[in-house]
């Protein structure tokens, strides 16, 4: 008769430490990378972006450029970093069948802690209008491995491009990635200790009937 309370403590305490616990977010504020653009009009440039969640201006060429990084909490301990490309012309002109990519290179994302990618939804938007579209959706295995993910990209950092969009006009790039933290191995392991106890309980009350 003593299993049921030992039990239920069990479970709480399990519950507990895998629930998401309070913390800064995943994405280490104010941390640096460098974002390479490229077009095929001749123009690549890299430019230190800061993670802070302000915009970074410059130049890209004569096109004024703004990036912004954001950590943004969305419940149930994930998050999702986005990092958005936007100005005030098109990005990627050009006058063939390209258009142009960019890259975080070799400097990663700088992680609190190795968290699991769920989601990595690239989309551009196209003026005049609210409207955008879907350039890819879900493409982790192409830019970064899923689990555990540290920052770092896949393809010497490339993110993304555009290819025969010529006349597009296109003026902002956002790349969405959706992230969870990963448990800790003693939270799982007591979870299934938990459980297993849950299972000893039914069979005893089996038994007892």
């Amino acid at each position: 008769m003593k299993l049921m309370p030992i039990l239920l403590l069990s479970l709480a305490f399990a519950a507990g430490a895998g629930a998401p616990q309070a913390h800064a977010t995943l994405l280490v504020p104010n941390s640096t990378f460098t974002l390479t653009l490229d077009n095929t009009a001749g123009t690549t440039q890299s430019q230190l972006i800061t993670a802070n969640g302000l915009p970074d201006t410059f130049l890209y060429g004569s096109v004024p450029v703004s990036v912004t990084v954001t950590d943004t909490p969305i419940g149930g301990g994930a998050e999702t970093i986005a990092i958005i490309i936007s100005a005030s012309q098109d990005l990627f002109p050009s006058s063939t069948l390209g258009a142009g990519s960019w890259y975080l290179g070799t400097s990663p994302l700088q992680l609190s802690e190795p968290v699991t990618l769920t989601s990595a939804l690239m989309t551009a938007t196209i003026p005049p209008g609210p409207g955008s579209f879907p350039i890819y959706y879900n493409f982790i295995g192409d830019i970064a491995n899923p689990s555990p993910w540290d920052g770092e990209f896949l393809g010497n950092g490339y993110l993304g491009g555009f290819v025969n969009a010529t006349g597009y006009n296109i003026q902002k790039v956002e790349l969405d990635l959706t992230v969870d933290p990963i448990p800790e191995p003693p939270a799982l392991a007591l979870f299934a200790s938990a459980l297993l106890g849950l299972g000893l309980l039914a069979r005893r009350k089996r038994k007892a009937s």
